[in-house]
């Protein structure tokens, strides 16, 4: 089993070289080099429209990629480098060694820069989303389309023998799925939801992606390796609704 969760647009985590004890190299670098370099040719108008941002935060993104090349620069377990509501959740910084070794054979992020992170992969900050489109050789190609078959293809040869992948992202990233490719992998939802006077509805997104991080840490924590294990699940005032889950959904209803 194999969890998949979003990154966050915050980042600048902790000193983490000093809170880890296991490291290791993206698995993608090369594309990501290519999607930096993409970055540093953009003229800094157009890349205000690419990332439909402020002139500030575009300069932000320039300046992360030129940082990328910087030797000088030092890179930090993406676990520990996001640093947004659900990592907050998550709270890494305390995972003991079983933790760290659970989280790095079990957990994945995805990432517009490096496409899929195991937890230790040793990354840089940077400032771009999947939605956008860049031009990559010689052609403009949104993020999700250039890394969706090669995600999708490592994940098909990565998840272990139950086939089952457990979703806990967000939309946008689990547009880096290839259902086709992943046809016979049982692709499982991590639902969220509270009664509303309009019937069940999905938590607000703060909600949901504090409860996805809270989710993550549970599943870390307690070593889980079946979907049995993960019903348990009752941080954040959320509840295992059996009448609601099915193969395909696993609902928790925040009470």
């Amino acid at each position: 089993m194999k969890l998949l969760l979003s990154p966050s647009k915050q980042m600048g985590g902790i000193n983490a070289l000093t809170t880890a004890s296991i490291y290791s190299q993206p698995l993608y670098t090369n594309d990501a080099e290519i999607i930096v370099k993409a970055i540093l040719e953009t003229p800094l108008n157009e890349l205000i429209n690419t990332l439909k941002s402020s002139r500030e935060i575009a300069r932000s993104a320039l300046e992360m990629a030129y940082d990328y090349f910087a030797s000088d620069k030092g890179s930090i377990q993406a676990i520990l480098s996001y640093s947004g509501v659900a990592y907050k959740e998550l709270k890494a910084n305390d995972f003991n060694v079983a933790d760290q070794e659970y989280a790095q054979s079990t957990l994945l992020i995805g990432s517009a820069v490096y496409g899929i992170l195991r937890p230790y992969d040793l990354i840089k900050p940077y400032r771009l989303d999947l939605a956008n489109i860049l031009q990559i050789g010689g052609a403009k190609i949104s993020l999700q389309k250039y890394w969706k078959e090669k995600v999708s293809l490592f994940l098909y040869n990565d998840i272990d023998d139950s086939r089952i992948l457990l979703n806990i992202a967000s939309n946008e990233t689990m547009q880096l799925i290839d259902t086709e490719i992943l046809s016979d992998i049982n692709i499982v939802n991590v639902r969220f939801l509270q009664n509303t006077n309009k019937g069940l509805r999905m938590v607000p997104s703060v909600i949901a992606k504090k409860a996805r991080g809270a989710f993550a840490r549970y599943c870390i924590k307690n070593k889980c390796t079946i979907i049995e294990d993960v019903i348990g699940f009752d941080s954040m005032s959320m509840r295992y609704n059996a009448a609601l889950s099915d193969s395909k959904d696993i609902i928790f209803i925040y009470q």
